[in-house]
C-alpha cells in the first residue's frame, strides 16, 4: 500500500484475507456467520467512497484548474462565476446563479435536499455536462429557452421535466446533457 500510495485495493485484500483467518482461530468468536453482512457493508462502503474520489466526467485533463473570472462576487449572495460548480444539499437546500462566461459543467447532489441552480447568464460553447445525482431530492434547473437538452440518467421512481417553451436559435447549437442517476427524485428544467 505505501508503495503504490494507497491508490490500489490489492493491499486491503490481502490484509482482509489474513484478518480473516486470524479472528477465526480466536476463542468465542464466531465470524463465519457475519460473512455476508461484511461483504454487504464493504461493497456498500467501496461504491460510496468510490463517488468521493474519482475524477468528475465534466473535467477534462488539461482542466484541473479553477478560475474566477474578473468580478468579485459576494459568497452571500449564492453566485459564482467559477467555470465548474459543485453544489452539494443534504438535508437542506442550496441556490446558485452562474455567471461564468466559459462555464465547463458540473456536479449537483441532492440527497434529501433540494437545489436551484440559474444558468441563464452562463456562456458555453459546444456541449455542457452536469452530473446530477437526486435521491429522495430535487433540482431546478433555469436555462436558457434555446438550449437543447439531453438527458441520460437513470431513474429509478423519479423522473426528468422539461417545462420551458422551446425557441429555436440561429446560432451554432448549446446542447446541455443531463447526466447522473434519479432515485425518489426529480428535476425540473424551466426558463424565465
Amino acid at each position: 500500500g505505501i508503495k503504490t500510495h494507497f491508490k490500489d485495493f490489492g493491499w486491503l485484500l490481502l490484509i482482509g484475507v489474513g484478518t480473516f483467518f486470524l479472528v477465526d482461530k480466536m476463542p468465542n468468536v464466531e465470524i463465519r456467520e457475519y460473512i455476508l453482512p461484511i461483504i454487504v457493508i464493504t461493497a456498500g462502503l467501496i461504491v460510496l467512497l468510490g463517488g468521493i474520489f474519482r475524477k468528475p466526467k465534466y473535467l477534462s485533463n488539461d482542466d484541473s484548474s479553477q478560475t474566477q473570472g474578473d468580478k468579485l462576487i459576494p459568497a452571500s449572495s449564492g453566485a459564482t462565476a467559477e467555470n465548474i460548480m459543485e453544489v452539494v444539499s443534504i438535508f437542506g437546500s442550496a441556490k446558485r446563479v452562474v455567471l461564468s462566461k466559459n462555464f465547463k459543467g458540473g456536479e449537483i447532489i441532492s440527497i434529501f435536499g433540494s437545489s436551484e441552480i440559474n444558468l441563464t447568464n452562463a456562456d458555453f460553447t459546444g456541449t455542457l455536462v452536469l452530473e446530477v445525482v437526486q435521491i429522495f431530492g430535487g433540482t431546478k434547473l433555469i436555462i436558457p429557452p434555446h438550449w437543447e437538452v439531453q438527458s441520460q440518467t437513470a431513474t429509478i421512481f423519479g423522473g426528468i421535466e422539461d417545462k420551458r417553451s422551446i425557441q429555436a436559435s440561429g446560432d451554432t447549437p448549446k446542447i446541455l446533457v443531463i447526466d447522473g442517476a434519479t432515485i425518489f427524485g426529480g428535476v425540473t428544467i424551466s426558463s424565465y
